[in-house]
């Protein structure tokens, strides 16, 4: 089926539209010009649509930067390796990107918060037993630095649960030992 296709905005309705997206959902600069430029009769508005929401404070990406790195981290327990590929993803500048994992993850425990998601990730009756195969504490390890932890936090969080952690500190997550 065919989709149909958007309708165009110029002036005041691409203002509208604009605001209606922000309403919806935050987004960044770079996510708000792209949604723009998909939606204007003339692209030559769009700088002057995106300074007038951010003179008005409705569009900021440090405090979207700050928002994301803080929810990410205290809803989704992710680390901060992770966080800042997603703000890279969406395009946000990378000084101000540094500096929200800065305030964020300042002073966060990357151990601490590394056995959480992993307590929070993998439910197993018995984790000692789980973690005595090679191959579940390979996994959790390359789950932890997806999740964004350094190795090294990752591999101190799995000491918690195996005496066979240590043997991490040398394997490359990258690998995949199946092939």
């Amino acid at each position: 089926m065919r989709r149909a296709a958007s309708k165009l905005y110029s002036g005041e309705a691409l203002m509208n539209f604009a605001l209606r997206s922000l309403s919806s959902r935050s987004s960044t600069v770079a996510e708000l010009k792209k949604k723009l430029e998909a939606r204007a009769e003339d692209p030559a508005e769009i700088p002057g649509i995106l300074a007038r929401l951010e003179e008005s404070r409705l569009l900021n990406d440090e405090r979207f930067a700050e928002s994301y790195a803080q929810g990410r981290r205290d809803l989704r327990l992710f680390g901060p390796q992770r966080v800042r590929r997603e703000l890279a993803q969406r395009q946000i500048p990378k000084a101000v990107a540094e500096a929200s994992l800065t305030e964020a993850y300042g002073a966060v425990d990357e151990v601490a918060l590394a056995l959480a998601h992993l307590e929070r990730k993998i439910r197993v009756p018995d984790p000692a037993a789980h973690f005595k195969d090679p191959k579940n504490l390979q996994s959790a390890f390359r789950k932890l630095v997806y999740a964004g932890f350094s190795p090294g936090a990752a591999s101190k969080a799995l000491k918690k649960f195996s005496a066979n952690a240590a043997e991490l500190e040398d394997f490359d997550p990258t690998i995949d030992d199946d092939a």
